[in-house]
């Protein structure tokens, strides 16, 4: 068992996954569950939103304006920004968005820059 106490205290049970995740600790483990490994499946999905967004010059939709074969996409797109705010989206997979899907995740609603990946420790 790894001892994750900040300053002494043992910090809420929702940043627990978080702070583990920074240390290295069950790198794939975010919201409290265990992270699918399905890379294949992950990166055929990736495919289908890059051609979507290649044809129609736009990120899918997942509202219910969007037809039938765009709200799929638009959800799993929509879940990845999730993972990526809840910082539990892995790193490769973070890297193959930004590279085919530029600006993907600057359309997170509320967000004034583009989301990142945290890298200057528990901060």
């Amino acid at each position: 068992m790894v001892d994750t106490r900040v300053n002494g205290h043992i910090p809420h049970k929702h940043s627990i996954g978080k702070i583990r995740l920074l240390l290295g600790i069950d790198r794939c483990m975010g919201r409290g569950r265990p992270f699918m490994h399905d890379d294949q499946r992950w990166s055929a999905h990736l495919a289908d939103v890059a051609r979507f967004c290649q044809e129609r010059g736009h990120f899918p939709r997942s509202t219910y304006l969007a037809d039938l074969s765009e709200r799929p996409l638009g959800q799993w797109l929509a879940h990845q920004r999730r993972e990526l705010t809840a910082h539990s989206l892995p790193r490769p997979r973070l890297e193959q968005l930004d590279n085919l899907l530029p600006g993907w995740a600057a359309t997170i609603r509320g967000a004034k820059e583009a989301m990142r990946w945290p890298t200057d420790g528990l901060s």
